[in-house]
C-alpha cells in the first residue's frame, strides 16, 4: 500500500471538520446573498398590484392584474365624482394609468429610490397624493403591533449576535474598538442632550432657544445625515475605481491594459466610513429617543417610543453588517482563478515582453550580478592582503623587541 493512500484515524476528523466548515461558510454566504437579494427585490422592484390608502384613509385604491389586463378600483370620500368603481388600466413597468376618459387620466407611480412609505404616488393633473401600500406584514403589524415589534427585535438581535460571532472568529481585536466608539458616541450624545434639556436650552416641543442649542441641533443633523455621507463616500469610490476599470476595458481591447491600483484598499476605507456613519447615527438616534421621550420632545405613546428604538436598532444592524463583512486585517494574497488569469493575460498581450527579450534581460542581469560579485571578491582580497602585511610587520617588530629585552636581562 502506498504512503499517499494511508490515512490515520486522526486525519479523518480533520478532513470532515474542514468539509463541514466549508459547507457551513458556503451555506451562510448563500443565505446572506439570498436575504440581501430578497430585500433589494422587495424594496426596489415595482409590485404595483395591491391595496393602497391615502389622504389619511379617505382614499382607497385597489389594483388587480388579471393576466395582461389591469383593473383599478377607487373608493372613499376623496374620490372625484364619476371615478368610483372599477376602471380598466394600462400597465407599465413603474406606472399604472387609468381613468374614465382622456381628460381625467390618473397615474399610479412607483418611486424605487424614495425612502419611507411614500414610494407610491397617485398623480392626477397638477395634484399628487402619497399612497401607502398594504402588505401582509403591515396588516399583521397593525393588528398585533407589540407582537410584531417583539418578533422583529428578536430576529434583528439574533442576526446581529450571529454576525458578530462570525466576525470574532477571524478578527476579534476589532470588535472591542467598534463597540467602544459606539458607546462613546452614545454616552457623549446622552450627556450633551441631557445637559441642554436640563438647562432649558430647548422648549417643550424640542425647538432650540439659543445659539448653543442650534449648534447641538446642527451636530445631531450632521450625524443623522447618513444618505448624504453614503453618497459622498460612494462618489469617492467611483472616482477611484470607475476610471481605472474603464481604462482597463478600453485599453484591453488592443492588449495594452494595466492592473488597477488601490481598488481594494479604497473599497475597505469607504465601507468602514459608511459603517461608522450608520453606527454613529444609531447611537445619536438612541440618545434622542431616551432624552426626547423623558422631556416629551417626541410623540408620546409606547408604540412610538418602540418604533423609534427599532429604527435605531435597524441603523445599528446595517452598520454592523457592513463592519462584519468587510475584512480589516490584510488578507493573504490568493492566486486568481485560471479564467481570470487567462483573461488578464489576453488584456495585456501587447505589454508582455517577447521570450527573446526576457532571455536577454535575464542574461544581462546575470552578467551584472557576476561583475558585482567579482568586485566584492577583489575588494576582500585586497583588504585581506593589506591586513596580512600589517600583521606580519607588527609581529616581526614585536619579535625584535622581545629578543632585545631578553638579551639585556641576561647581561645583568
Amino acid at each position: 500500500m502506498s504512503i499517499a493512500n494511508d490515512k490515520t484515524p486522526a486525519d479523518v476528523p480533520a478532513g470532515s471538520s474542514r468539509w463541514l466548515h466549508r459547507a457551513r461558510v458556503t451555506g451562510g454566504a448563500a443565505l446572506l446573498i439570498g436575504f440581501v437579494a430578497l430585500v433589494v427585490w422587495l424594496m426596489f422592484w415595482p409590485q404595483l398590484d395591491g391595496h393602497y390608502t391615502g389622504d389619511a384613509g379617505s382614499l382607497t385604491v385597489d389594483v388587480v392584474f388579471d393576466g395582461a389586463a389591469a383593473h383599478v378600483t377607487m373608493s372613499g370620500d376623496a374620490v372625484p365624482p364619476g371615478q368610483q368603481g372599477r376602471m380598466n388600466a394600462d400597465r407599465g413597468f413603474t406606472t399604472v394609468t387609468f381613468g374614465p376618459d382622456a381628460m381625467n387620466r390618473q397615474v399610479l407611480v412607483f418611486h424605487p429610490f424614495r425612502n419611507g412609505p411614500g414610494q407610491y404616488e397617485l398623480v392626477s393633473g397638477c395634484r399628487s397624493v402619497t399612497l401607502t401600500k398594504s402588505t401582509p406584514g403591515s396588516r399583521f403589524g397593525r393588528a398585533h403591533p407589540y407582537l410584531a415589534m417583539f418578533l422583529l427585535t428578536v430576529s434583528l438581535v439574533s442576526f446581529m449576535a450571529y454576525t458578530l460571532n462570525e466576525k470574532a472568529k477571524s478578527e476579534p481585536e476589532n470588535i472591542y474598538t467598534m463597540w467602544y466608539l459606539y458607546c462613546l458616541v452614545l454616552t457623549a450624545s446622552l450627556i450633551v442632550l441631557g445637559a441642554a434639556a436640563y438647562l432649558g436650552m430647548f422648549g417643550f416641543d424640542g425647538v432650540p432657544r439659543n445659539a448653543i442649542a442650534r449648534a447641538i441641533v446642527w451636530g445631531v443633523e450632521y450625524f443623522l445625515a447618513v444618505p448624504e455621507d453614503c453618497a459622498v463616500f460612494l462618489g469617492i469610490l467611483a472616482i477611484v475605481v470607475v476610471p481605472q476599470w474603464g481604462a482597463y476595458m478600453l485599453s484591453g481591447g488592443v492588449g495594452a491594459a494595466r492592473r488597477s491600483r488601490h481598488v481594494v484598499s479604497t473599497g475597505k476605507c469607504v465601507a468602514l466610513f459608511i459603517s461608522k456613519a450608520f453606527l454613529s447615527a444609531s447611537a445619536v438616534a438612541l440618545a434622542i429617543v431616551a432624552v426626547g421621550s423623558y422631556y416629551a420632545w417626541l410623540t408620546p405613546g409606547p408604540l412610538n417610543v418602540l418604533a423609534n428604538v427599532l429604527t435605531a436598532v435597524l441603523l445599528l444592524l446595517i452598520g454592523l453588517m457592513i463592519f462584519c463583512f468587510v475584512p480589516v486585517r490584510e488578507a493573504k494574497r490568493r492566486v486568481a482563478p485560471q479564467p481570470v488569469r487567462r483573461n488578464h493575460k489576453w488584456m495585456r498581450r501587447k505589454m508582455r515582453k517577447p521570450a527573446r527579450a526576457v532571455a536577454e534581460q535575464i542574461e544581462r542581469e546575470a552578467r551584472e550580478a557576476a561583475q558585482r560579485r567579482r568586485a566584492v571578491l577583489h575588494a576582500v582580497h585586497c583588504a585581506c592582503g593589506r591586513g596580512r602585511w600589517v600583521w606580519e610587520a607588527s609581529h616581526g617588530r614585536a619579535e625584535w623587541w622581545r629578543r632585545t629585552l631578553f638579551r639585556a636581562w641576561r647581561r645583568r
